[in-house]
């Protein structure tokens, strides 16, 4: 019996389920330089993501999966509507986590961003060092996962440049002191110094330098000097006057705990403090010596070691005891115009010659200087030479300066004089010699004279410049604010201020670095008409580099004027440094858009150890008495040569005296440092 078996053959189909295609990711391949305080910066603002079979994203990681460092590496990203980010330092990693389209996470991403915190990055120091660039660059790896489960990634380089920071350099603030006259005692003063460098990282090899780089009283006078400085720092160089070493910041704050600047003589003194790291970053991996980028810290302090000196600026005042040389004035021209703060007025004398008067105060006061301030016209009645007494009693004085006084610029112009001078008088006497043209003159006539308790700081040499409220309109010159003038359109004058706006003047004095002690505005010659247009308010501050200033007083209110030209005084007080810039910043005007003011004076102490006085055929010369100095002179200052003076000074109280016979060729002289 046969069997039959039937075999059935099946067919079966391959079939091909559908997958997913992975979103794609384009991102920037050029690395992104990346350079230390850059803040956070966007990876990259051009990357392109899309999904051809996904409508919408779920989720996306970032993580720096090179060279990361915790502690320094940040990825950051701001939550939008629809997608939140999270940062964990332990990881690198940036989470993205939100549903929403391809569109808003591709914005999403180009958002995130990068940033080194650290002033020590891990990264290469030398610009165009390509092979460390890349080798401590980091690698940026970025996940994408759609609502279909399907991921992608790429990622992108970004290269960590540090840079060398410069050293900073801590100490006191420059100061003025007042210890008294020259007392051969050496006073010591701590200069406070301290020295840091972020990214020295213990770096031993960055230079320092203290010296004593300013001295008014010459280089060869050895009263200023530095002490203090341990003497066994191995390789350090010192002297009175400097002192070198190189160690790391740490170390040089230790050696320099105890150091102090000291004189024993009055005087200005600038110590120049000086650190340079040479280059160093001390990165890791390891420190880097980024020698075409060493970095130099320079600080200065200015010492103002002064003689005491009492009184405020001008010492006279209105109401004081004064007596002419006679009685023979015009009414109402009489003496007490001398010192009555009022340009408009004046003093006249018909004697002419060696005419004058006496001013009593009520306590005794040093004056070192004195302002004269010519009338309102006859410029042949205007004086050309002045001595100045004091005396105790009123019948016993002693000359403290006399001067030849150059001829005025024009009527209502301002002169100064200073002059050395340590004694105290409660009584001054000030005679006028000579007149401009004897022959044409019928009087003498003066508007105005202070007798100055401290230098003029200001003068018609100093650099002004403004800065003007929008719109405003500069009529007459900032210029005019210091130009001696003041007459009816030598005055600084500004129009359209739109209200409530201050008008500021910047102003470097000619005479140089100064210890502000009181200032003086004087009126325009009209402001009895326009008594509207003076500031509501003055404010003045000071700066040692034109860039960070101190306000030096509080903000004063010029009164109303009684007269025109009307001279304000005001003293400032209770703050010690030096400046070489001021700021004068005035209010609105009082009313109205238009602002005027006449004459702006700054006084205080100057560094200038040099005096000088003439008559008609003699000048003097006065200075501290320091060796080293010589008189030298010549006829003209394009051709010849400085010839040596060999007159012999004479000496007194600490200061050189020098008279010199003047004649038709010899007309400069110089007092020379050898």
């Amino acid at each position: 019996m046969k069997t039959r078996f039937t075999i059935l053959l099946i067919a079966l189909a391959a079939v091909t389920l559908p997958v997913a295609a992975q979103p794609v990711l384009n991102v920037n391949q050029t690395p992104l330089n990346y350079t230390e305080d850059d803040g956070k910066v966007r990876i990259d603002h051009t990357l392109t993501l899309t999904d051809a079979s996904a409508t919408n994203m779920t989720g996306v990681t970032v993580q720096i999966t090179g060279n990361y460092q915790n502690n320094q590496d940040v990825l950051g990203f701001v939550n939008t509507t629809n997608i939140t980010g999270n940062f964990v330092p332990a990881t690198g990693i940036l989470t993205l986590t939100g549903t929403t389209t391809v569109s808003n996470y591709q914005a999403a991403l180009r958002t995130v961003t990068y940033q080194d915190t650290s002033e020590l990055p891990f990264g290469y120091a030398v610009i165009g060092d390509t092979n460390n660039a890349l080798l401590f660059a980091r690698t940026v790896t970025w996940t994408v996962t759609d609502d279909q489960s399907a991921s992608g990634n790429a990622t992108n380089l970004i290269t960590v440049r540090s840079v060398n920071d410069a050293p900073v350099i801590t100490s006191i603030d420059s100061l003025i002191i007042t210890n008294g006259n020259n007392s051969g005692v050496n006073i010591p003063y701590n200069l406070g110094l301290a020295f840091s460098d972020v990214d020295a990282n213990g770096s031993f090899g960055e230079d320092f330098t203290i010296a004593i780089t300013g001295n008014s009283l010459g280089v060869h006078d050895t009263s200023p000097s530095l002490a203090g400085f341990p003497v066994d720092v191995s390789g350090a160089v010192i002297s009175a006057r400097q002192i070198t070493f190189t160690t790391s910041p740490e170390q040089a704050t230790a050696y320099c705990a105890g150091l102090y600047f000291q004189t024993k003589k009055a005087g200005i003194f600038t110590v120049t403090i000086t650190a340079n790291d040479n280059g160093f970053t001390g990165g890791p991996p390891a420190p880097s010596l980024a020698t075409s980028y060493p970095q130099t810290t320079v600080k200065t302090i200015t010492f103002a070691w002064l003689s005491t000196v009492s009184g405020g600026i001008d010492i006279t005042k209105p109401g004081d005891t004064v007596l002419a040389t006679s009685i023979n004035s015009p009414a109402g021209q009489g003496a007490t115009n001398a010192i009555d703060n009022s340009v408009a007025t004046k003093y006249l004398n018909v004697d002419k010659l060696n005419t004058g008067l006496t001013i009593t105060e009520t306590n005794s006061t040093v004056v070192q200087g004195l302002t004269l301030i010519s009338a309102e016209d006859a410029p042949e009645r205007d004086p050309t030479s002045y001595i100045l007494a004091g005396s105790h009693d009123g019948t016993n004085f002693t000359t403290i300066s006399s001067n030849a006084v150059p001829p005025f610029i024009t009527t209502n112009s301002i002169q100064s004089f200073s002059f050395p001078n340590s004694t105290a008088y409660p009584i001054y006497r000030l005679i006028f010699p000579t007149v401009a043209d004897p022959v044409a003159a019928n009087s003498m006539q003066i508007a105005d004279v202070e007798l100055l308790a401290q230098q003029e700081i200001t003068s018609s040499n100093d650099v002004v410049y403004e800065t003007l409220p929008p719109g405003a309109v500069d009529v007459r010159g900032v210029v005019r604010l210091v130009d001696r003038q003041l007459g009816l359109t030598n005055k600084f004058e500004v129009a359209s201020i739109p209200a409530g706006d201050n008008t500021v003047v910047d102003l470097a004095p000619a005479a140089g670095a100064s210890v502000l002690s009181g200032f003086e505005l004087i009126g325009g010659a009209d402001d009895v008409s326009f008594p509207e247009r003076r500031p509501s308010s003055f404010t003045i501050q000071g700066s040692i580099d034109d860039t960070n200033f101190t306000t030096l007083s509080l903000t004063v209110v010029p009164a109303a004027p009684s007269a025109n030209s009307q001279i304000q005084e005001f003293t400032v007080t209770g703050y010690t440094n030096i400046y070489t810039h001021y700021r004068l910043i005035f209010g609105p005007p009082v009313s109205g858009d238009r602002l005027q003011v006449g004459e702006v004076r700054l006084f205080g102490t100057v560094n200038n150890p040099v005096w000088t006085s003439a008559s008609a055929n003699q000048f003097t010369m006065q200075w501290l008495a320091v060796a080293g100095f010589s008189v030298q002179q010549r006829t003209n200052l394009t051709t010849g040569s400085w010839i040596a003076v060999t007159n012999v000074p004479a000496l007194n109280g600490g200061t050189n005296s020098l008279s010199l016979p003047l004649d038709s060729n010899v007309k400069f002289f110089r007092l020379n440092e050898q």
